[in-house]
């Protein structure tokens, strides 16, 4: 039950105005954000801060989105004095930017700490740890207990979970574990740490990364660059020092690992036959994973856009027998997933509540989908709002290209996906029409140069 002495709801500006001038009278404080499928697009509703002593401000956005300017909670976000404690960033960030216009400043990312660390250990490409895992090495993580499997049963019962005008008490315990978790043993022992090893250089340029690759292409794809080169070189050296006998299970090194897991299929071709073989044991190990927590969680499970990725890769298997078992497997997914969109949204809910995975996968259905009497009104819905909200995308770009006239910039990956839209099959024809009308201005005005290859991003209806 949530503690009403160790936090305050703010829901008006009146009381932000207070809260923020409270939080100003501290150094550091722990900062999270809760959303509907957070991120660049997906909406902010709630914003968490956590003051030293372990009080928490609650500020409901989805109730007030006025705290960031009336209520002064933008100006603090931005302030310098303060250090803002996150554990990944990165969402949190794109969200604040794209959608109230805050870009945050001093911020210690003890995920992007966590990784500075593990890189000066030796390891090429560390792992993100997760909440859980990351403070579990630090501190006690009785508080955070269980939350993975509360997060699991909200996400496939209701999509609205955070857009709410009373926090129930359970999203206020789980709202105010994320951030007091994080103060002050986690950020002590990492700020130590990255003192001792002299860090703060490597640190500071991470989080920077952290701050800006989900809204900012450019910077995604220098640093995708980034990664896909150190892939490479692990690969090629691994290749010259291992022989064609080599299996995955005799590898212990997860640079390698992770490597392999991470290198296209279609980059495959271009090393010794020993990575081929290696990366199609390593397709049939996360398949094998994948199916058995299929098979644990049953319908708990929660189908994700990597795993439908991972299965499209291994449908592409030469080996009939390990193809047809990714299909069967994706064919489970998808119904799994299906259940779960008629489940937790309803006839009213807007395009935006829907995740880019879950868009993902309505896309693809038939066009009939969104017309046929004999589709669930739900799924109906969903299909129609989502095609919907790809239109309105790019009549925004039409818009914009417009107003700024010479001044607009398109990047490559709007472009590429206006095109796909033209060329795909399935495509409604109102997307379709509008895709090409965009594109056909754009020839107008001049703008369809040739983009510089991007070869690690993939489009697709």
């Amino acid at each position: 039950m949530a503690d009403v002495e160790s936090h305050k709801v703010v829901d008006n500006v009146a009381d932000c105005v207070k809260a923020v001038d409270d939080l100003l009278r501290g150094s550091v404080v722990a900062v999270n954000c809760e959303g509907i499928n957070l991120g660049k697009k997906g909406r902010l509703t709630l914003l968490q801060v956590a003051k030293q002593d372990g009080f928490v401000y609650l500020f409901n956005v989805f109730v007030e989105p006025k705290v960031f300017t009336e209520g002064q909670l933008k100006s603090f976000l931005e302030n310098k004095a303060t250090t803002k404690v996150f554990h990944a960033c990165s969402k949190d960030s794109a969200a604040l930017k794209c959608q109230y216009d805050v870009m945050l400043v001093n911020v210690f990312d003890v995920q992007a700490a966590q990784y500075v660390i593990d890189k000066s250990e030796g390891r090429q490409l560390p792992s993100h740890q997760n909440l859980l895992n990351l403070c579990r090495v630090y501190t006690d993580v009785t508080s955070l207990e269980g939350k993975e499997e509360v997060q699991a049963k909200w996400y496939k019962a209701d999509g609205a979970y955070w857009a709410k005008t009373e926090l129930s008490p359970e999203m206020i315990d789980n709202a105010c574990a994320d951030v007091r978790i994080l103060l002050p043993e986690v950020y002590d022992k990492l700020k130590g740490t990255l003192g001792e090893k002299e860090l703060w250089g490597e640190f500071n340029e991470r989080v920077e990364f952290e701050l800006n690759y989900r809204w900012n292409e450019n910077v995604k794809y220098d640093k995708y660059e980034e990664t896909m080169t150190t892939i490479r070189n692990i690969l090629h050296q691994f290749s010259t020092k291992n022989t064609s006998n080599v299996e995955l299970d005799d590898i212990k090194n997860e640079d390698i690992i992770q490597a392999l897991k991470q290198i296209p299929t279609r980059e495959v071709g271009q090393f010794p036959g020993t990575v081929m073989k290696l990366k199609k044991q390593s397709l049939k190990r996360g398949m094998d994973e994948l199916e058995q927590a299929l098979t644990e969680k049953a319908d708990s499970f929660v189908p994700l856009g990597r795993h439908f990725g991972m299965l499209d890769n291994v449908k592409n298997s030469p080996d009939p027998a390990v193809s047809m078992a990714a299909g069967r497997l994706k064919v489970k997914l998808e119904e799994i997933l299906k259940t779960d969109l008629i489940t937790k949204y309803d006839e009213t809910t807007p395009g935006n509540y829907i995740s880019e995975d879950e868009k993902r996968y309505v896309r693809r259905l038939p066009s009939s989908t969104g017309t046929s009497s004999a589709v669930n009104p739900v799924l109906r819905h969903l299909y129609n709002v989502s095609i919907d909200s790809y239109v309105e995308e790019i009549e925004t770009l039409r818009q914009k290209l417009r107003r700024e006239g010479s001044r607009f910039r398109l990047n490559h990956a709007d472009l590429r996906q206006c095109k796909y839209y033209i060329s795909a099959p399935g495509v409604p024809e109102r997307l379709k029409t509008k895709a090409k009308l965009f594109l056909d201005e754009l020839q107008d005005a001049g703008y369809l140069a040739a983009p510089r290859r991007r070869s690690g991003y993939q489009f697709g209806f």
